[in-house]
């Protein structure tokens, strides 16, 4: 079987191995030790992300807070260090968030997809790390994981939801301002929940990839025509419940590889590139416990 290069680290997040709290949500992986701090978050954290949100070369956190209806921002101070969280108001039941410039100021924006109200929620950065009142606007239902890119050429920021009450996505065109085109959607299979942008077949236009969760057993691809519109989605077999999906190169063609984490069947599905959208028949990699989250990252620094 075909495995990834040793530079190429695929990490789960499991039942086991994370949980979250009222206030506070922390991961012990194999080979780490335990958080040496763990900041007060909002209620029920679900998405999580490090970016350098004022500039001065150190990591900060920012999570979406689906209990609390709001995005924590923690500044870091020092390695490990991090100042309290400053709080900011979304829209219902945020489940995922994105950060890019979404204005063209040259500033890092936030974007939260809010599966309670059916909206996205914006927040223009001040590249102090601190952010300005939300704006929102409309998106499919339960819309439950948000990517940003640009998806018709043109410089500006686009936003894409990927809704899992009404079984497919949402495409909002950013003009580069601040300012949004009104969505469009595209059909994509039943129970959408995880979605990710890359270039899948080398034309240098980004393309959309979703993981259906549920006992859905297929991830669906659509390929991008670089004007913000998609083709029709062509679909790959995967396990039972694939609900989260990461991509890389995985075998060292140079093509672009899917990894998926199958929550029920408990393994993950791996889908190597043929450098032109389509993918080989998966292959499937068993996991000790159930795995929900996961991502490709070179951790050979």
């Amino acid at each position: 079987m075909r495995r990834p290069p040793a530079f190429l680290v695929l990490w789960i997040v499991s039942a086991r191995s994370a949980w979250c709290l009222a206030e506070d949500c922390f991961v012990e992986g194999i080979g780490f030790p335990a958080p040496a701090t763990r900041p007060a978050l909002g209620a029920g954290p679900l998405s999580v992300h490090l970016e350098d949100l004022n500039g001065d070369g150190k990591p900060d956190i920012l999570t979406a807070n689906q209990f609390s209806d709001d995005v924590s921002v923690v500044l870091g101070t020092e390695v490990g260090a991090f100042r309290e969280q400053e709080r900011y108001a979304v829209g219902g039941s945020p489940q995922a968030l994105a950060v890019a410039d979404l204005n063209g100021d040259g500033l890092r924006d936030l974007a939260t997809a809010n599966s309670g109200s059916g909206d996205v929620s914006i927040l223009f950065g001040n590249g102090d790390g601190t952010f300005l009142e939300q704006i929102t606007f409309p998106a499919g239902a339960e819309p439950y994981s948000i990517v940003a890119g640009d998806l018709n050429d043109d410089g500006s920021g686009d936003l894409v939801t990927a809704n899992s009450g009404s079984d497919d996505l949402s495409v909002i065109l950013g003009s580069g301002d601040g300012t949004f085109e009104k969505e469009r959607r595209f059909a994509v299979g039943a129970d959408p929940q995880a979605i990710l942008a890359a270039d899948l077949n080398g034309d240098g236009q980004l393309d959309v990839a979703a993981a259906h969760s549920g006992i859905t057993e297929y991830v669906s691809v659509l390929l991008g025509n670089g004007d913000g519109t998609f083709q029709e989605e062509r679909r790959f077999s995967a396990g039972t419940g694939p609900g989260s999906i990461a991509s890389g190169d995985l075998d060292g063609d140079g093509r672009l590889d899917l990894a998926i984490a199958n929550a029920v069947s408990r393994d993950l599905s791996l889908f190597f590139g043929n450098g032109d959208g389509t993918f080989r028949d998966q292959e499937r990699l068993g996991t000790a416990a159930r795995p929900f989250s996961i991502v490709a990252e070179d951790l050979a620094w």
